[in-house]
């Protein structure tokens, strides 16, 4: 702009006038192209520099858009595979299902509060039911171990050929033995001390039978000593003969009731002579 300055200058002054010396016009514009030289260098030197960072910013650029391509990429590829893998009606359908499933289960809830509360009654009045059959089989069982101890049986009896001694009738010895009948209690006949010992609680039957001989004023009594026995019992059996020898079937039975471990037993008295009992059956049973 400067060189176009100085011609135009000189235009308007005129070659022919000019003043001017050549070597001098000469240094001015050799000056003046070195100064153009040093301001287009600049300039170039600036637009290359901004050419550089021109460059930069769009390979920053173009970086920027590649990532932004490949988002875009991928969010397509994750859009495609969403719309594949979701059905959206079909899970509006399942919440759908889902809520109706819900409110029935409610619904079945209420249902079941309800009959649960009626079968829980029900188990309460079982329970009532159970706990009086249960007083019952008590009372039955209880009924029944009466029974049982009730229909138990003993039958003893002992058994001696002769006695003419006062005194405990035995059965032992020669010609003597006690027979067990049938013994479900624990009843015991001590053939040696001829005492009887009941095993149980109840009423027993006491039976004596033999042969009582006794000659012209002989006497002999028997008497059924122990316990549950009575005064008359004394006299449980009593044979007399006034005239001749008399022989003849003496027998006695009574119900005596005994605690368990209560005791009887048979005593031979004399009254007059010396009579005597043979085929003697002394015999005690449980009813």
């Amino acid at each position: 702009m400067k060189l176009k300055s100085i011609v135009v200058l000189l235009a308007a002054a005129g070659l022919a006038n000019a003043k001017l010396d050549a070597s001098d016009l000469r240094d001015e514009l050799v000056k003046e192209i070195k100064g153009l030289k040093e301001e287009f260098g600049k300039k170039f030197q600036e637009n290359d520099e901004e050419m550089a960072k021109l460059q930069l910013q769009n390979f920053v650029l173009q970086k920027e858009n590649e990532e932004m391509k490949n988002s875009i990429f991928q969010l397509q590829h994750h859009n495609r595979a969403f719309q594949v893998d979701c059905d959206c009606d079909l899970l509006l359908t399942e919440i759908a299902d889902l809520k109706e499933r819900v409110q029935q289960l409610d619904e079945d809830g209420i249902d079941f509060q309800i009959t649960f509360g009626q079968h829980l009654r029900l188990i309460e009045h079982a329970e009532e039911d159970i706990k009086s059959l249960n007083m019952e089989v008590l009372t039955s069982n209880a009924n029944i171990g009466e029974l049982k101890i009730r229909s138990r049986k003993s039958a003893i009896c002992g058994y001696n050929r002769m006695w003419n001694s006062e005194g405990t009738i035995k059965f032992d010895g020669g010609g003597a033995a006690v027979h067990q009948e049938v013994e479900e209690v624990g009843s015991v006949l001590d053939g040696a001390t001829g005492v009887y010992t009941a095993g149980a609680d109840g009423t027993y039957e006491v039976s004596l039978s033999g042969v009582c001989g006794v000659d012209s004023a002989e006497e002999l009594y028997i008497s059924l000593v122990g316990a549950g026995t009575e005064s008359e019992d004394e006299f449980f059996i009593d044979s007399y003969s006034n005239a001749i020898t008399l022989q003849d079937q003496c027998a006695a039975t009574r119900q005596v009731t005994l605690k368990e471990g209560q005791q009887l037993h048979i005593d031979f008295k004399i009254k007059s002579g010396s009579p005597m009992i043979g085929q003697v059956k002394f015999c005690v049973t449980l009813y």
